[in-house]
């Protein structure tokens, strides 16, 4: 599902929710995000591809990227490499059904912020949403990230 129209990306406005970029080619693990998601001050904006995930990201600034391991046209290196480019990059979040140390380890070393393991746990999704805001700095800016 993609995001209510209006403004996107992170503002200095603290009644802005945190914008979650997430993508995924599976609509399941999208419903699932967005049930553990639904809070008023974050909001979930729904993409399928890589391809089209480098055009919102020049587009629109957001606070966390969640991305699959895998997409059908790329993966999560590309996407770390794209949100670099970025003045100010957002933590990248990778998700994937074989989250081990190993993807881990990978991901934390070339900079990603975090791994989730599919499927997803409310508690442990919140907890890392809640810490890449807390890294991404747009704490500072909205104060209902808790």
């Amino acid at each position: 599902m993609n995001s209510p129209s209006g403004s996107l990306g992170v503002s200095s406005n603290p009644e802005e929710p945190v914008l979650i970029l997430h993508i995924t080619g599976v609509d399941a693990h999208h419903i699932s995000l967005r049930g553990i998601l639904q809070l008023p001050d974050w909001r979930l904006h729904h993409i399928r591809h890589y391809r089209e995930a480098r055009k919102f990201l020049m587009s629109a600034p957001v606070a966390i990227v969640l991305s699959d391991a895998v997409l059908s046209d790329g993966d999560w290196r590309g996407l770390l490499q794209e949100t670099r480019r970025l003045a100010e990059p957002p933590p990248l979040v990778v998700a994937s059904r074989l989250a081990d140390e190993r993807l881990w380890a990978e991901v934390l070393n070339l900079g990603g912020h975090d791994v989730l393991a599919m499927p997803f746990d409310a508690h442990e999704v919140r907890r890392v949403m809640e810490s890449a805001v807390r890294a991404s700095g747009y704490h500072k800016m909205c104060c209902a990230t808790a």
